[in-house]
């Protein structure tokens, strides 16, 4: 190899290309992670963050509980979301973190081997963007674990809850078949969720109630903050709307003869109501305030028209009742305006 040669060698080898995501500003500063770090963290430690926001959040949550982020405590992983119909992504923590915070008390003193359930074959079928998805999968029907906790001195066995299979693991997209890690390992994974079970029954104040992302499965939603940015602005949202024009001669010279029309014949289309129920007529809130009270008065209103005028008024008086009991109130109100409309003039 001659000498140019040699130097163009040397050359591409110091050569490093641009990391995959781009290097947020002041992250040294704030977090320690330069420029090197920060190609390491998106390209092997979170290689699939679509954004650097929710790298930025899970360094700012290993911060916040002093762990090291290159030791993969904590996981981003890609939620559905049903109100948007699309995937958030959302931070997790691994197992790891709830062994390291139980660790760090100084009172952990180890654990039992994990029992498990009988074990189960199931053939999950399902639907992806990639066409029709089947696998058939043996997995324990349950798994627990016990650890202990030194009290006073004492080792005190924890047992954990029972953690159950397919109320736990994984899916494929928004099929119901397990997905890939779950097929692979469907005793490991769990087992990892029992882990954690345990850990946080053992030790309450040093870990909450914050699920592991090997539980991720167990929830419909993200429990943890949604990270995808917000769309950016619009021009129309900084311009004022155009005030509505002034009634013309026209309009007004139709809405005479609508309510002509109206006062003749009773045709109510096109027409605005003209009378509105008086408030001081409108039935009173319950003294004791319970669906069934909210109810009963609903069903003695008799035209659609007071109904909706005393829900209106009520409606603080609503809102103040346990949810259930605001849910009911408000299905009962609908049900009796349905029924009320329903009823022929």
């Amino acid at each position: 190899m001659t000498d140019t040669q040699n130097q163009t060698a040397g050359t591409a080898l110091a050569t490093i290309s641009p990391p995959r995501l781009p290097y947020p500003k002041g992250l040294e500063e704030r977090f320690g992670v330069d420029r090197a770090s920060w190609k390491a963290l998106v390209e092997a430690v979170f290689p699939a963050a679509k954004t650097p926001d929710s790298v930025v959040l899970a360094l700012s949550y290993c911060k916040a509980r002093r762990l090291d982020p290159f030791k993969r405590v904590v996981h981003i992983v890609p939620i559905w979301d049903s109100e948007s119909s699309s995937m958030k992504e959302t931070v997790w923590p691994g197992i790891a973190e709830h062994r390291t915070t139980a660790f760090r008390t100084k009172a952990y003193a180890g654990a039992d081997a994990a029992t498990f359930g009988e074990t189960i074959e199931r053939t999950f079928e399902g639907k992806t963007k990639k066409g029709e998805v089947k696998a058939t999968v043996r997995f324990p029907e349950w798994c627990q674990l016990t650890v202990y906790r030194l009290i006073d001195g004492q080792r005190v066995p924890v047992p954990g809850p029972r953690v159950y299979w397919l109320e736990t693991y994984s899916r494929m997209g928004r099929t119901e078949v397990p997905n890939d890690m779950w097929q692979k390992r469907p005793n490991g994974q769990i087992e990892k969720c029992a882990e954690a079970a345990a850990l946080r029954r053992a030790f309450p104040e040093e870990l909450g109630d914050e699920a592991v992302v090997e539980e991720a499965g167990a929830f419909d939603h993200a429990p943890m903050k949604d990270v995808t940015p917000p769309p950016a602005p619009t021009r129309e949202q900084f311009v004022a709307p155009e005030p509505a024009p002034e009634p013309t001669e026209a309009d007004e010279r139709e809405a005479d003869r609508l309510t002509q029309r109206y006062a003749e014949t009773g045709d109510t289309s096109g027409v605005e109501p003209q009378d509105e129920p008086d408030p001081d007529a409108l039935p009173p809130w319950p003294p004791q305030p319970t669906y069934k009270a909210v109810k009963e008065i609903a069903d003695q209103i008799t035209d659609p028209e007071t109904l909706t005028a005393w829900a209106l008024a009520n409606e603080p008086n609503i809102a103040r009742l346990a949810k259930i009991q605001q849910a009911n109130a408000r299905g009962a109100i609908a049900d009796r305006r349905a029924e009320l409309e329903a009823v022929p003039e």
